[in-house]
């Protein structure tokens, strides 16, 4: 019984791809963890927000200072404003994070004067309501001045909670009187 081509998959150069080949899957598992656990790492940073204490000193801000997300409430903000807008009809995971993430903000930025934006959580969502307002004021926004290759866009929930939303409305529009 003769068997074709043996060698090449049976002998030693077999052995040694078999190996590299285990090997390089083994490598790529760990970077893979390694790249999840720094990713969770710098996601926890980037939560963590510098506050400023009265005395002029900073610390880092605690989640538990941080009042709850009303997700439900910024949501009923967001329809109450923009209902031409398309509807939030899911509430995924990666939406609250989001959500959690704005009212962080909300909570612990300052305005170009220097002033937090908001104090509390009824501070937070009087605020954020305004930036609803804010956005109903911007035509691009609206989709109502969109051309090449912007036509047929216009803004949505998700969008506006990024920092790139974030940074058109309050950078792009004028606050109503």
């Amino acid at each position: 019984m003769k068997l074709p081509d043996f060698d090449k998959h049976n002998g030693q150069s077999a052995k040694r791809r078999a190996q590299d080949s285990d090997r390089k899957r083994e490598d790529r598992k760990k970077s893979a963890s390694e790249a999840d656990e720094k990713r969770t790492r710098e996601e926890k940073r980037r939560e963590e927000e510098i506050q400023e204490e009265p005395n002029g000193s900073s610390r880092l801000a605690a989640p538990s200072d941080i009042p709850a997300c009303p997700q439900d409430e910024i949501i009923g903000l967001y329809h109450e404003h923009l209902p031409e807008l398309a509807q939030v009809k899911l509430k995924t995971e990666s939406r609250s994070k989001a959500m959690r993430g704005f009212w962080r903000w909300v909570l612990t930025s300052k305005k170009s004067d220097g002033q937090k934006r908001a104090n509390d959580s009824d501070q937070a969502l009087s605020w954020i309501r305004d930036y609803f307002g804010r956005v109903r004021g911007n035509a691009f926004l609206m989709g109502q001045q969109s051309s090449g290759r912007h036509a047929n866009w216009r803004a949505d929930f998700d969008f506006l909670l990024t920092e790139r939303g974030r940074k058109h409305v309050i950078e792009k529009t004028e606050v109503s009187a």
